[in-house]
């Protein structure tokens, strides 16, 4: 089931790109009326959105790698990615309280 939880992470980059790709197509549409600050924006835009999918892209692959290791009995990716989180979720918890108690 691992593969099946790693797809549904794709719901969470897919599903905000839909306005962004409409942005685009609109921009591209009316790039004739817009002139040089659309062709700027539509450039600016573009490399904002190629620079996050390979963020995206490099983010998912290491949670991909994790779930075909553990399908196939390979634990220690998964351990130092549990470890990672454990570390982040104590270290917030401990700056909650030293919020709550200041």
């Amino acid at each position: 089931l691992a593969l099946f939880v790693f797809g549904t992470l794709w719901l969470w980059v897919f599903l905000p790109m839909i306005p962004i790709g409409i942005l685009f197509v609109y921009l591209l549409e009316e790039n004739g009326t817009l002139g040089a600050l659309g062709a700027i924006l539509y450039m600016f835009l573009s490399t904002v959105a190629i620079v996050g999918l390979v963020v995206i892209f490099l983010w998912l692959a290491r949670w991909y790698f994790i779930c075909v290791g553990l399908m196939f009995g390979r634990t220690k990716m998964a351990q130092a990615k549990e470890q990672e989180v454990s570390a982040r979720l104590e270290r917030l918890t401990n700056n909650k309280a030293e919020i709550n108690s200041s």
